[in-house]
Order: structure tokens, then C-alpha cells, then sequence
């Protein structure tokens, strides 16, 4: 079954092509200090015993706290809280980044990973790399219709260590999913083949309201969007998910719906999950977020689960 570590609340990225905005530099408004995070999930699911509903909470901690240079975002740390055997405890990753003289993002470094970004001669953003120490991971294309992105190829290299944390970090979740799921994880070290997925993009105005990704290991992943009137605040933030309807999205999201198949010999296994989004706002820039995630999952041999996560995150601004 494919990962999802319900992260899409972070996600909140916007605008490369507003007016005045050049593509990589990110200049706020208002500019994020912290978010603290709080969720709860219901897990109801069958098997032969009959139905079963399992209950989690989070109680709230800080999941982020931004670093800002004069002009630039220097870094953010991610806190993840996690359940061991001895009960809660909390794992920080730091990603630091660099910029040209033109206060254009160029690079991003996570532990031993290494992303840097790259622009085409129209001053386009137009390609990612991400390495793991001196292995090449993957990389992401970006294509062009006019000024709009209308499709990215990304193509992942074996044999590699697991990235999936990295690519989280410029790509949305479900498509990490489509690319890194369960089978490629039991790649043996001789594998040296390649995985590549296509994403084709659909606007409507300053809006993506559909991506398509489809891998050549017989995964698909279709996303829609939904939008309010509000402006993201977020406007030409590459570092974090570099590739995303929120990154160039005019407005806040409202409403995400994505299905997800995969082929398993002849049986094809299906996940639908749906999230709406909730926003309460202090002038202009968000001050909660509430995200309410219900994930329905096929099984192999049959059956059902749903997942129903509601995650509130809190943002302070700097003064």
C-alpha cells in the first residue's frame, strides 16, 4: 500500500507568476516564525473478525520554525513526532538554503541530501536535482506552454538509497507515492534501471485545478483542486515542495481530491482521498489552518479502510 504521512498542510506554496515576482525569490508580505501542529485520526477498517475503529491524537507542538536572513529565508526545521515502543518523542531535520546574487533560490540541503535548482535562459525555473551524497537520485524537468508549466518529467535512478524524504521536499506527497512506492524498495543493489513519471498540468486562470502523474511501474495518480479567493501568501517559495499546484496557484486551496491505482498482476488497488481545507485569517495571511484528510483504501484480498485525519496547524509571523 503507498505511504501517506498526511504532510500536505505544509505544503502551501504559490504564485511564480505574478507580476513584479521573479521566479525564485521569495519576498512575504508577512513572514512565517512557527507553525505549531495538532491532528486527530479515525481509523475504521474490516476484516474476517468484522469492523474495527481505532482512535489517535497529537497533542499540539511546534512542526516548523522558519530562519530568515535580511532578505531570505536561511533555513527551516521540521519536527516530526513519532511513537516508539517507550511512547512519544520528537525528530528534527534542519534544510538549509543558498542564493545567487539576484536572491534567487539555487540550493537546499537536508542531512545528506542535496537539492539544487536550476533556470533556463528566459530566467525560468526549470529543473531540480537531488542527491544523495555523491549518488544522483532523481531529477525533475519542467516544461513550459508560453509562461505557464504544463508538465514535468521526473525520473528517479537505481540503484540509490531511499529519498523519498528528500523528494518530499520538491514534490507534492502523492506524487513521491507514485515514485517511490513499496515494490521499489526491495530493489536489489544490481537494479541500475531507471523510473520515470510523467505529470501533465491543467489550469484554469491563475489556477492548476488538475494534475495527471503516471509511472512506467504501472502506477497513476490523478489530483484535482478547488480554490477560494484568497491570495497565498506563500508567492515564488521554491524551497520546500518545489513542484506543486500551491507553489503556483493564485489562491488558497480549498479542496484536493486524488485517486490513486496501481496494477498488481491483474488486480488494480485503489485509493481515493479527499481533503478540504479551512482557513481562519489575520488580515490578509492565514493564522489556522484546519485540513480534514478521509483517505478510502481497496485491499488486496478485500475489504475496506478509512482513514479520517483532522490536522489544525497555527502560523505566527514574525514582528
Amino acid at each position: 500500500m503507498k505511504k501517506n504521512l498526511l504532510i500536505a498542510a505544509i505544503a502551501l506554496m504559490a504564485v511564480a507568476f505574478v507580476s513584479c515576482q521573479k521566479d525564485g525569490v521569495y519576498k512575504p508580505k508577512q513572514r512565517i516564525d512557527k507553525i505549531t501542529r495538532s491532528w486527530e485520526s479515525t481509523d475504521v477498517y474490516s476484516d474476517a473478525s468484522g469492523q474495527h475503529e481505532d482512535k489517535t491524537k497529537a497533542d499540539p507542538w511546534v512542526c516548523e520554525q522558519w530562519a530568515w536572513g535580511d532578505k531570505t529565508v536561511e533555513s527551516r526545521t521540521f519536527t516530526s513526532r513519532i511513537w516508539n515502543l517507550t511512547g512519544v518523542s520528537y525528530a528534527s531535520e534542519k534544510t538549509t538554503y543558498s542564493y545567487d546574487d539576484k536572491n534567487r533560490i539555487t540550493g537546499a540541503q537536508y542531512g545528506d541530501h542535496k537539492i539544487e535548482y536550476t533556470y533556463n535562459d528566459d530566467k525560468k525555473f526549470s529543473k531540480i536535482t537531488v542527491n544523495d551524497g555523491a549518488n544522483l537520485e532523481s531529477t525533475v524537468e519542467i516544461n513550459y506552454d508560453g509562461k505557464v508549466v504544463n508538465s514535468l518529467k521526473v525520473t528517479r535512478f537505481y540503484p540509490a538509497k531511499k529519498c523519498e524524504a528528500a523528494l518530499a521536499m520538491v514534490l507534492p506527497r502523492q506524487i513521491v507515492d507514485v515514485i517511490c512506492n513499496d515494490s521499489d524498495e526491495e530493489i536489489v543493489a544490481k537494479d541500475t534501471r531507471t523510473v520515470v513519471t510523467d505529470i501533465t498540468i491543467e489550469w484554469d486562470g491563475k489556477n492548476i485545478v488538475k494534475m495527471d502523474a503516471k509511472s512506467d511501474d504501472a502506477t497513476t495518480v490523478t489530483t484535482t483542486y478547488e480554490y477560494d479567493g484568497k491570495l497565498n501568501p506563500y508567492a515564488g517559495f521554491y524551497c520546500g515542495t518545489g513542484v506543486s499546484a500551491e507553489m503556483y496557484s493564485k489562491n488558497n486551496i480549498i479542496k484536493t481530491t486524488r485517486t490513486s491505482k496501481t496494477v498488481q498482476g491483474n488486480t488494480t488497488i485503489t485509493t481515493e482521498t479527499v481533503e478540504t481545507v479551512e482557513y481562519e485569517y489575520d488580515g490578509k495571511s492565514p493564522s489556522t489552518v484546519k485540513t480534514t484528510t478521509v483517505e478510502n483504501r481497496d485491499y488486496l484480498l478485500g475489504g475496506k479502510h478509512t482513514i479520517t485525519t483532522v490536522t489544525t496547524d497555527v502560523y505566527e509571523y514574525t514582528k
